[in-house]
């Protein structure tokens, strides 16, 4: 009996060793865990690791590369961690195929960024990434993080090179030389590889743009970080993380349980520990912020790079159900609007306001987010636009009342009312930041490529919102005004504030302020929510189903919409069941309330914005040979406008015709048409200009259409003297009235002051004045005063003065209250180029110019 009493306590002891050895003891401190590092820089990070959690656990620091970090973490059970560039799972997604991998190794926290750097020398003609096609590239040695990135950029720019791996010093030697033609080098800025080459040999050379988007952040390198960058440069960030194997409650529950609280314990304890491993640890822990992450969610968070970009992730934001992240905007105070009087008038005055605090979701509500509540894409930048998912690209292509109803929804889902859009206060107040890096910040013009950008690419604001200026205008909960000193909103018409991909940087401004009609829908309009936790919650409506009923008839009688029936099922789940068709008579059912109306349009609704949208050109009569209803095609500048138009596809326009030209801009400012045709441009940068040219300055101009000679018609006599400017002041000139007076004032010849300026109704007028010695010049472009001198046979009595003439452009405009002025902006001047790429334009004007001269020899 004792001998058996001696064995049974030899198996239990064994047994206990053996649970003890692997790890499923609750306690085990005493087992070795890996921590897996590639270089100097995180082995230092790994060593203030080690010290910080050496009271709870054993870690052991191991070298290895960063393909071999990552299989022992798949593959061995005590290497646990691992430091790792995030792009390390691009590499395993797209080079080697493993679309799983991602699932299995995630990040625990990130660490720190480094710069992306290509060094080329400037005597090179290698401008952009392409440009590496077939050429000498070093990624340094090995795999490492460099070649690893570098294979990335490759297989993104569907490119190869020529690879080499030599150590830095030595491939900066060799790129010099011209051994080599590129070199890739990723540490963080400033790099202390290029610290330690001479400053006359970074003298030649410069950098290039990466070109990498969506998977990577965006940064910048300029002269601050070195001297001697000749302009500011685009890079990206790799973002080195520590990882772990992604443990499930698949594996045995108390082995998973052991490893995820080492994991956590991590966390805990570098948060507790931040304070010393600033001052004493390696200089890298000045930037990182674990608390970011102290609360450890399994699955582990996934890597992306809203994972990574850590202004996302605030103490006091928050996640709802459909992954929309908020941040909360501190209460404040707001001076609204500009005293600045150059600014567009509804920007003025200034007003002040206090504001509550509220929360705001950090990007505008994208693709995924919106097809999740309203089940279908109303957007135009879709997959199928973009050849590319779309699913964080911003949803477009809305109007207010849809962005309503989409809140309306989302509320009803949650059971709550707090979601709504922002008031256009509170949308300036969380907008305020640093505008004069636009590029920073926003996807505008200059570099969208004219088409939607996924959502959180640029940096944010300091409130860590992203694309608060630019890729679409967003709508606010404020009925429009044409200044700040009015309360009375125009009736339909709402605000939209921040630009978007197709503006000029004008337009992208915190302050600027654009309206639509609440029913219109543009393909650059968005939105983005605020969550309002004082929101007080409506009463819902009871309802008992009848016989017959079905969710979608009750749907279609409370919401006009009979697609909304799941708002009804989920709000009523423990009534119904699990199906929607266990409906039964008598149930009683929340109909959960709704501000919004349906969805969907009318027929006479849908024609009515297709007359909205309609472009509405309004040309001059009278200005032969660029406008008039009797030339071929109305002239040149119309033949160029419908060509244009033709050129991009635009059926939906009319041209329209006005003799009197004083009527242009209040046609055009109050919307009753869209378009000026053929208006000279004159410099609103100038001080002190006139009543008429300040009012110009309140449209936008498009790209150049053609040249026309301004100048100054007199009587012919047979001894003419050479004039001057100077030889006009105090002289009487005449000029058609609603004509422009800009290029008089830019020469000094100021009307009321230096020049007494008349102004009947037509040329023709100005003319006979001058026959009659009522007037002592005539003011025109050169081509129609000579057209009008010869239709009343007067052209032998009267010359220009060829010594005073002014080379002027001519546009198309559109007044910038205008809620489609950039759009309709970008439509010309996207057919213009066209027509000058295939040479259509230089042949319309040659053709009209022929036909002009030709007629009148």
């Amino acid at each position: 009996m004792k001998d058996m009493t001696m064995k049974l306590l030899k198996i239990l002891t064994l047994f206990i060793l053996l649970l003890l050895s692997s790890g499923y003891a609750s306690n085990s401190t005493d087992e070795a865990l890996h921590l897996l590092v590639e270089n100097d820089v995180d082995f230092a990070i790994a060593k203030d690791i080690q010290k910080t959690t050496r009271d709870k656990m054993n870690l052991t620091i191991y070298y290895d590369n960063y393909l071999g970090i990552v299989d022992k973490l798949l593959t061995d059970k005590k290497a646990q961690f691992g430091i790792l560039p995030h792009d390390m799972m691009l590499y395993k997604k797209y080079l080697e195929r493993d679309k799983t991998f991602i699932n299995k190794v995630k990040m625990i926290m990130p660490l720190y960024d480094k710069h992306i750097h290509i060094l080329v020398r400037k005597d090179q003609n290698i401008t952009a990434i392409k440009d590496l096609k077939g050429k000498r590239v070093n990624t340094n040695i090995g795999k490492n993080s460099f070649s690893l990135t570098g294979e990335i950029m490759k297989y993104k720019h569907n490119i190869s090179w020529k690879t080499s791996h030599y150590k830095t010093n030595i491939a900066i030697e060799k790129l010099l030389k011209n051994e080599i033609d590129a070199v890739v080098l990723i540490e963080s800025k400033p790099s202390k590889s290029l610290s330690e080459i001479s400053k006359g040999s970074l003298d030649k050379l410069t950098l290039l743009s990466p070109e990498l988007t969506g998977d990577y952040p965006v940064a910048y390198l300029n002269k601050r970080d070195y001297s001697w960058l000749n302009k500011e440069v685009t890079t990206n960030l790799v973002s080195v993380i520590l990882a772990s194997y992604n443990y499930h409650e698949s594996k045995t529950v108390k082995r998973f349980n052991y490893y995820t609280k080492n994991i956590t314990n991590v966390v805990d304890l570098i948060t507790l520990d931040i304070d010393r491993l600033r001052e004493r640890g390696y200089y890298l822990w000045k930037n990182i912020e674990p608390f970011y992450y102290r609360k450890v969610q399994w699955p582990l968070h996934s890597l992306s790079k809203n994972a990574i970009h850590k202004d996302m992730d605030r103490l006091d934001s928050f996640t709802n159900t459909i992954g929309m992240k908020f941040v909360t905007i501190d209460a404040g105070n707001l001076a609204m609007g500009s005293d600045n009087p150059a600014l567009p008038a509804d920007e003025q005055p200034i007003r002040e306001y206090k504001l509550n605090s509220f929360h705001m979701l950090t990007t505008e509500v994208t693709q995924k987010q919106w097809l999740y509540i309203m089940k279908k894409n109303p957007s135009f930048f879709d997959a199928k636009k973009l050849n590319h998912h779309s699913d964080l690209n911003p949803v477009e292509n809305i109007s207010f009342k849809d962005a309503k109803f989409f809140i309306d929804t989302l509320n009803s889902l949650e059971g709550r009312s707090n979601y709504r859009l922002p008031t256009e206060m509170e949308w300036e107040y969380a907008a305020s930041g640093d505008e004069h890096n636009l590029s920073h910040y926003a996807w505008y013009g200059a570099n969208s490529s004219h088409e939607t950008k996924p959502v959180g690419l640029k940096q944010p604001n300091k409130w860590g919102l992203y694309d608060m200026l630019g890729n679409v205008w967003e709508w606010c909960d404020s009925p429009y005004t044409k200044d700040y000193n009015s309360d009375i909103g125009q009736n339909g018409f709402m605000v939209l504030r921040g630009g978007s991909f197709i503006n000029l940087p004008a337009n992208v401004r915190n302050k600027n302020r654009m309206n639509n009609r609440d029913t219109i829908r543009r393909f650059n309009n968005g939105f983005r929510i605020v969550y309002d936790k004082n929101s007080i919650a409506k009463d819902n409506i009871k309802y008992r189903v009848q016989l017959h009923d079905t969710l979608s008839g009750i749907a279609e009688k409370f919401y006009q919409d009979s697609k909304r029936w799941d708002i009804i099922f989920y709000a009523n789940k423990s009534i119904i069941g699990r199906k929607p068709s266990n409906i039964k008579k008598g149930q009683v059912l929340k109909i959960p309330f709704i501000r919004s109306v349906a969805f969907g349009k009318t027929k006479s609704e849908a024609d009515r914005d297709i007359t909205e949208n309609r472009i509405k050109f309004l040309s001059e009569r009278n200005m032969v040979p660029f406008s008039d209803p009797s030339l071929p095609h109305g002239g040149m500048l119309n033949h160029i406008l419908e060509a244009s138009m033709d050129s991009i596809g635009e059926e939906d326009y009319t041209i329209n015709w006005e003799n009197d030209a004083t009527l242009f801009f209040p046609y055009l400012k109050e919307h009753k048409f869209d378009v000026g045709v053929g208006w000279l441009k004159p410099d609103c940068s100038k001080p002190n200009l006139s009543k008429e040219t300040t009012a110009r300055c309140e449209f936008l101009f498009s790209d150049p259409i053609v040249n026309k000679i301004t100048t100054f018609f007199r009587i012919k006599t047979k001894k003419q003297k050479i004039l001057t400017v100077n030889d006009l002041k105090g002289k009487r000139i005449c000029r058609k009235k609603g004509w422009y007076v800009f290029d008089l004032e830019e020469q000094g010849l100021i009307p009321g002051k230096t020049i007494h300026l008349i102004q009947p109704d037509s040329m023709e007028k100005c003319f006979n004045m001058l026959l009659n010695s009522e007037v002592d010049y005539v003011a025109a472009t050169k081509i129609v005063g000579n057209q009008i001198t010869e239709n009343m046979s007067i052209d032998a009595q009267i010359e220009s003065i060829e010594e005073i003439s002014t080379l002027l452009s001519s546009h198309f405009i559109v007044h910038k209250s205008n809620p489609r002025a950039d759009e309709i902006l970008d439509k010309v001047s996207r057919g213009m180029h066209k027509l000058i790429a295939n040479g259509k334009m230089q042949k319309i004007k040659m053709d009209h110019a022929k036909n002009f001269f030709y007629k009148n020899q």
